[in-house]
């Protein structure tokens, strides 16, 4: 049987690499973009992120997150504001999707990036 191939090395495929590397798996991530970049989204890794990722062994604070503790959305010249009811944290996806494909490399995973998989061909 040949080593599982994982496209894309975002949260989701950079965990799945560790989580196969800790099981004793060889692993290859193939990942599109060659260096790390900044993703549209909203930056936010809610308390159940923040836990997976520390149990992963990232450590979202120690990358520079920033405590999120209120919530506020503005349209026009409204505003509403809460309290989170979660620890939250604010954090770059650049960062730290860098930082769980780093993890998964440091376990062993080979990471190729400047790679897009399609189908069961690969494309340089």
């Amino acid at each position: 049987m040949r080593p599982p191939i994982i496209i894309g090395g975002g949260p989701a495929g950079a965990t799945a690499a560790l989580e196969l590397r800790r099981a004793g798996q060889a692993v290859t991530v193939l990942e599109r973009l060659e260096e790390p970049a900044d993703k549209v989204c909203g930056d936010l890794l809610g308390a159940g992120a923040i836990r997976a990722a520390q149990v992963l062994g990232v450590d979202p604070f120690a990358l520079g997150a920033s405590p999120l503790t209120h919530l506020r959305i503005i349209r026009g010249r409204g505003e509403a504001r809460t309290k989170l009811p979660f620890r939250a944290a604010g954090l770059s996806r650049r960062i730290f999707d860098d930082a769980l494909l780093r993890c998964a490399e440091i376990a062993g995973a080979e990471v190729r990036r400047g790679i897009i998989g399609r189908g069961p061909r690969l494309v340089d």
